[in-house]
């Protein structure tokens, strides 16, 4: 019995393959002249070909110009319409996020009540009512109570200097 790991078994096939490809390669080296032109004349052939429309071939048809003037117009509407879409959500955030803005400025409002009325609850609701001059809607920007209080500040000294300039007069 021969098996893979036998030396001898070895040997003989590979001086079998060694003796196959040296055969291979003198025969190809003898062929004649006319051998020699058939396999350029069949190069040439295959060359040809390979040129010829395949099955899995991709063909590109010539487009008119009715195709290429509806092509760039889709185009174009499709960049629109992705444009108009980015707009849409940045503006919805926006929104939101000025929304979120207000809740908070009013959630100061009250703190900032709270404080100054001392836990009075008429002077709580006066106060607040006084810093929330107006409602909490989507499209509104917020003003900070800071602003509120230095707005209020300057009206008092604007009031407090024109009456001592009518008290002076």
């Amino acid at each position: 019995m021969i098996d893979g790991n036998n030396e001898l078994y070895q040997a003989t096939t590979i001086l079998n393959n060694y003796t196959k490809a040296l055969e291979a390669f003198f025969n190809t080296k003898t062929q004649n002249l006319h051998d020699k032109n058939n396999s350029v004349s069949d190069a040439n052939t295959a060359r040809n070909d390979r040129f010829k429309l395949q099955p899995d071939d991709l063909i590109y048809l010539k487009k008119d110009k009715s195709e290429k003037i509806a092509d760039s117009i889709a185009s174009i509407l499709i960049s629109f319409s992705v444009l108009l879409f980015i707009g849409y959500v940045t503006r919805i955030f926006v929104i939101f996020t000025k929304y979120y803005m207000q809740l908070s400025n009013d959630y100061e409002n009250q703190k900032i009540a709270y404080m100054l009325s001392r836990g009075d609850i008429s002077k709580f609701s006066s106060t607040l009512d006084a810093l929330r001059n107006h409602n909490i809607s989507f499209d509104k920007t917020p003003h900070p109570p800071q602003e509120k209080l230095i707005a209020g500040l300057t009206e008092a000294i604007a009031a407090q200097t024109k009456s001592k300039f009518k008290n002076e007069n």
